[in-house]
């Protein structure tokens, strides 16, 4: 069995867990992740973020709470609020994360704008 695919990207922080990981000085851009996805941890904790490895910010478990209710929650939507408009300090899941300073395009990281593009755009049936 072969590898299907390799990529290779730059160091994280991981909210800031890794200090070692030299972080440029880059203008706010915010995570399009609270718009698009949640994780659900090991034992059904539905948290914001993968990065969420300690369930900082918990929003329900499955088995409690409707995913569609936690994706609507109040909790959720002042975080995306605080998100958008850059107040994170009481939010250590974000405010620490440097992806919140990565170079993004039309909310897509960099890094990520061609697969994203040949997974979507490029690859739409006509």
């Amino acid at each position: 069995m072969g590898v299907d695919e390799f990529r290779l990207l730059s160091s994280h922080n991981f909210r800031g867990h890794f200090k070692d990981v030299k972080e440029k000085k880059r203008f706010f851009s915010p995570c399009t992740y609270l718009w698009y996805a949640l994780s659900i941890r090991y034992d059904g904790v539905i948290v914001p973020c993968c990065l969420d490895t300690e369930a900082l910010y918990p929003l329900g478990k499955i088995g409690e709470i409707k995913i569609a209710n936690a994706w609507n929650s109040e909790d959720m939507q002042k975080l995306r609020y605080k998100m958008k408009v850059n107040q994170l300090k009481d939010f250590s899941l974000c405010s620490n994360c440097d992806m919140v300073k990565r170079h993004k395009f039309f909310g897509i990281p960099r890094f990520n704008i061609l697969n994203f593009l040949s997974e979507t755009i490029l690859t739409a049936k006509k």
